[in-house]
Parts: structure tokens; sequence; C-alpha cells
């Protein structure tokens, strides 16, 4: 579960990175960043609830 976790992060960050480097400022372009953007978020929300719930299992172990 973890690595797909990472997995998705690491792609949209490199997603992410592609873009900046690219420097095109048009709006289909930027729309595209946006979107990754959220993508990373919700990655790495993800990864948090993820890593959270494990914090939590250990604790009460």
């Amino acid at each position: 579960m973890s690595d797909l976790l990472y997995d998705s992060l690491i792609s949209s960050l490199r997603q992410f990175r592609e873009n900046i480097s690219n420097g095109s400022h048009k709006i289909i372009q930027l729309r595209s960043t946006q979107i990754i953007c959220e993508n990373i978020m919700k990655s790495m929300i993800k990864t948090l609830l993820y890593l959270i719930k494990k914090v939590d299992n250990c604790k009460y172990s």
C-alpha cells in the first residue's frame, strides 16, 4: 500500500517538474500544472493518513 502511494507521489512530482522546466505559460499548461498539484496534494494527504493509521496501530499494540 505505501509503495503505491509513494510511486503516485513521485510520478506527480516528476510531472510537475517537467511542466515547470518547460516554462510554458499557456492556459492549458497552467491548468495541467494545477491538476498535477492537486494530485500531489491528494497523494500527500493519503500518505499522511496512512502513516497516522500506522502510528495509531503501533501505539495500541
